[in-house]
């Protein structure tokens, strides 16, 4: 399979061909755009993004996946091209949104889940309290502990202490836009085009609250030294039932990665899971978006086959 032969798929996407696919919604208090390419084999692929992208970080994915199966992959609210809200970004939020968009959207049946970075905590705490509806679950550089400052990297604590310190963060986020134009490319091996890099400050170009999404997800990661202990809880609760429940799961590790290796081992031994490994650092998708894609028509044909 080559991308260079498919029109990627996003809601970003501006050729005439994949127009249809690109879908709004209201939910709650929001519209949330979203991909869905239609008709398919199997269950549904839903993708989940996390921070600082969109569905455009599976734009080179989706065309692939799509051939056999039906795919959607939404914005997260504030993000993408996704509305902004003024009642909040913290990831309880984002699931409240998610929620009602599956309600909408799909709101019975099976569904496969290809998740990452924030989009796997959005996603594992949907299939946590809808197990009978989860059919495969693929996952890549997520959220499968609770950290611990004591044993974080001395940049990573540096940086993410700063982040969630007030007044320190905002002037990161909201007004120099760290984790567009720094974290971003810093975390993806090849080069961004200025086409590609455009699409992702598209939602944050305006300095100030269109960019509090970006700064909530920091202030809610989890560490048992400090919180949040809401965030904590339902991590701990969805990591007790990946590891206990028989759902196939493939996760997707980065070579060299950036969080790949504490997650092979804090999942190494969750039941009824493989492992596979693709080049690229956090934000895989970008250096080996092909990759992903083969290992997930691979893994939900193969798990297809056993019913």
């Amino acid at each position: 399979m080559d991308t260079k032969s498919v029109c990627p798929i996003s809601t970003f996407s501006t050729d005439q061909s994949v127009q249809h696919m690109i879908k709004k919604l209201k939910v709650l208090n929001a519209e949330i755009a979203y991909v869905d390419t239609g008709a398919g084999n199997g269950y549904p692929v839903l993708f989940f993004h996390g921070n600082p992208t969109s569905s455009y970080l599976w734009r080179n994915v989706i065309p692939l996946v799509s051939k056999q199966f039906r795919c959607l992959a939404p914005d997260l609210v504030g993000m993408g091209n996704s509305s902004k809200v003024t009642t909040g970004y913290r990831v309880i939020d984002h699931h409240r949104y998610i929620d009602q968009w599956m309600d909408q959207v799909l709101p019975t049946g099976k569904v496969n889940i290809v998740c990452h970075d924030w989009g796997t905590n959005i996603a594992f705490n949907w299939c946590r309290r809808h197990p009978e509806r989860v059919n495969c679950i693929v996952h890549m550089e997520g959220m499968v502990l609770v950290g611990s400052w004591k044993f974080a990297k001395p940049d990573f604590a540096k940086t993410f202490k700063a982040l969630r310190t007030p007044d320190i963060g905002e002037k990161m986020v909201l007004e120099k836009n760290m984790f567009v134009e720094q974290l971003l490319p810093s975390s993806i091996m090849r080069k961004l085009s200025e086409e590609e890099m455009q699409c992702y400050r598209q939602p944050f170009v305006t300095p100030g609250e269109s960019r509090q999404p970006m700064l909530s997800f920091p202030r809610d990661i989890p560490f048992v030294e400090d919180g949040p202990e809401d965030v904590a809880e339902i991590v701990n609760s969805y990591i007790k039932w990946l590891s206990e429940t028989p759902v196939p799961k493939l996760c997707i590790l980065a070579e060299p990665g950036v969080f790949s290796p504490n997650i092979e081992r804090a999942t190494k031994s969750w039941k009824n899971q493989q492992f596979a490994t693709v080049k690229g650092l956090h934000f895989m998708q970008e250096d080996s978006p092909t990759e992903i894609a083969e290992l997930v028509i691979n893994f939900l044909s193969s798990e297809s086959s056993k019913m």
